[in-house]
């Protein structure tokens, strides 16, 4: 169930600030679509260059994104804590993505839901049989409950900060 305090809810009149996380190594051919196809709601698209050697960066930026790199590879673990660290105190709700465009990146506005609702952690989940996305955190009544046929291995995660200010 959703908490009810009203002050860690993305309805809070600080609750403005939505970014997307994405981990790129070696990404060129896929970078571009990811960011262009990241519904406007989400302003700013932070992509951590993972010490790519190919064009991840260059194509990043053309597409509007923040990036920021690391000298060399250090692992999806490393560039998601470096995501981390550059938005904790700018962003209200954080969202990562994976650069290899296995996901959708219209989808993305199907997590606001449930954080509208009050979660504070939404994982968005493929369904085996369709392929679309679906937010879990959802009630087990929610008529986009799927049960327990997941693709565990796609996911796409939601994070909200409690309260600024």
């Amino acid at each position: 169930m959703p908490p009810n305090n009203k002050k860690n809810s993305i309805k809070s009149k600080h609750a403005h600030k939505f970014t997307i996380i994405i981990p790129a190594f070696n990404e060129e051919r896929t970078i571009g679509w990811v960011c262009e196809n990241i519904p406007k709601v989400y302003k700013d698209i932070i992509v951590i260059n993972d010490g790519s050697t190919d064009q991840t960066e260059k194509i990043a930026k053309n597409n509007g994104a923040i990036v920021i790199n690391h000298t060399k590879n250090k692992g999806y673990g490393a560039a998601l804590q470096t995501g981390f660290n550059f938005v904790k105190k700018r962003y209200k709700v954080v969202i990562t993505i994976d650069a290899d465009a296995q996901h959708d990146p219209k989808e993305l506005i199907r997590l606001l839901e449930p954080i509208k609702k009050g979660y504070d952690v939404v994982f968005g989940i493929r369904r085996l049989s369709f392929g679309k996305m679906l937010p879990l955190g959802y009630e087990k009544s929610s008529p986009n409950y799927t049960g327990l046929i997941l693709d565990t291995t796609a996911f796409i995660d939601s994070f909200v900060r409690p309260g600024i200010g």
